[in-house]
C-alpha cells in the first residue's frame, strides 16, 4: 500500500516537473520591453532654472504606437524640442539616454542637447518664440560643454537646409537623397537612424519661419531659390506658396549683383516652363515656382538693372 501512494507521488512530482520545465523556456524566451515608470513626465536634465522633461503618452489604439516628447521647461513657458510617435526601441532608447542640457550664455539664445552625457552636443535654436532642435548636427563638446563657436546659428542653419534640400524620396518619406555635396549635412533623415531624427518637410517649414526673421543675405536668397524650384515632398499648398513668395523677397533684397540676378531670373524661367509638364495635381515644385516667379514680375526694371555690390 505505502509503496503504491509513494509511485504516485513521484509520478506526480514528475508530471509537474515536467510542466515547469516546458513553462519556463517559453516564457524567458518571450521578449519583454523595458518598462516606462508610471510616471509620464520625467525630469532628465536641468541648467539653471531650466530642466528637460521626457514625456509619454501611451498608445490608445491597438496598433498604434505611443507618443514621446521631449519638452525644455522654463519658469514661465515650456517648448516641445521634439514630438512624434515612436516605436518600443526607440522609445526605450530615450529613457536610457544620459541627457545633459546647456545654455548659452549672454548675448546667445540657443541651448545645447546631449543625449550621450555631454559627448556631443546638438543646438536647440530660438525660431519666432519656439526652439527647434537641429538634430542633424552633432558635435564633439569641449572638456565636457558645448562647442558654442561650433555649433550653427540660424542662419547658417536656415542656409544649410535649403542648400540640402532634398530631390528624392521614396512613397514613405522615410529614406531621401540629397543633391548636395557629400560633405554638406543631409537635412532628412531615415526614422530608425537616430531616435530624435527629424523629417525633412518638418525642418523646411522651421526653416521658412526663421527666413522671415532673417537679415537678407546673398548665401540665403540663392539657397532659398534653389529650394523653392526643386520639388519638396511633404510640403502642402501654403508651404510651397510661402517659399516661392520668400525666396521673390528675398531677390528683391539681397545682396545679389546684376548678372548673378538674371541668372537666377533665368533659371525659374526654365524651371516654370519644366513645371507646366508635371501633372496638374502635382503641386511641388509647380506651386512654389508660380509664388516666386509672381514675385519676380513685380520688381520693377529699375530694379532688375540695378548694379549689385563690387565683386559680386
Amino acid at each position: 500500500m505505502h509503496r503504491t501512494i509513494a509511485a504516485a507521488a513521484a509520478v506526480a512530482m514528475g508530471a509537474l516537473g515536467c510542466r515547469a520545465q516546458d513553462a519556463a523556456p517559453s516564457a524567458a524566451t518571450m521578449p519583454q520591453p523595458t518598462p516606462w515608470p508610471d510616471a509620464r513626465s520625467l525630469r532628465v536634465a536641468a541648467a539653471g532654472e531650466e530642466r528637460l522633461e521626457l514625456r509619454h503618452r501611451p498608445a490608445t489604439e491597438p496598433g498604434a504606437l505611443p507618443t514621446v516628447q521631449l519638452v525644455l521647461v522654463a519658469p514661465e513657458s515650456e517648448q516641445a524640442l521634439f514630438a512624434q510617435p515612436v516605436t518600443l526601441e526607440r522609445r526605450d532608447a530615450l529613457f536610457g539616454a544620459r541627457w545633459v542640457l546647456a545654455r548659452e550664455s549672454a548675448p546667445g539664445e540657443r541651448r545645447a542637447v546631449s543625449a550621450d552625457g555631454g559627448v556631443s552636443f546638438m543646438v536647440a535654436l530660438p525660431i519666432g518664440g519656439e526652439r527647434f532642435l537641429c538634430s542633424h548636427v552633432k558635435l564633439p563638446s569641449l572638456q565636457g560643454l558645448p562647442d558654442w563657436p561650433r555649433l550653427p546659428t540660424v542662419e547658417a542653419w536656415a542656409a544649410g537646409v535649403f542648400e540640402t534640400a532634398v530631390w528624392s524620396c521614396d512613397r514613405s518619406l522615410a529614406r531621401c537623397r540629397s543633391r548636395a555635396l557629400a560633405n554638406l549635412p543631409l537635412h532628412a533623415s531615415d526614422p530608425d537612424a537616430d531616435p530624435l531624427a527629424t523629417g525633412h518637410a518638418q525642418e523646411l517649414r522651421a526653416a521658412l519661419r526663421a527666413a522671415r526673421d532673417l537679415r537678407p543675405s546673398r548665401a540665403l536668397a540663392v539657397a532659398l531659390v534653389d529650394a523653392a524650384v526643386i520639388a519638396q515632398p511633404g510640403l502642402g499648398a501654403l508651404d510651397l506658396e510661402a517659399m516661392g513668395t520668400l525666396a521673390g523677397s528675398l531677390l528683391r533684397k539681397g545682396p545679389l549683383g546684376r548678372e548673378e540676378r538674371r541668372a537666377l531670373e533665368l533659371r525659374v524661367s526654365l524651371a516654370r516652363m519644366e513645371a507646366k509638364q508635371t501633372p496638374a495635381d502635382q503641386l511641388s515644385p509647380r506651386t512654389s515656382i508660380e509664388a516666386l516667379a509672381a514675385a519676380l514680375e513685380g520688381i520693377p526694371d529699375a530694379i532688375r538693372a540695378r548694379p549689385g555690390p563690387a565683386g559680386s
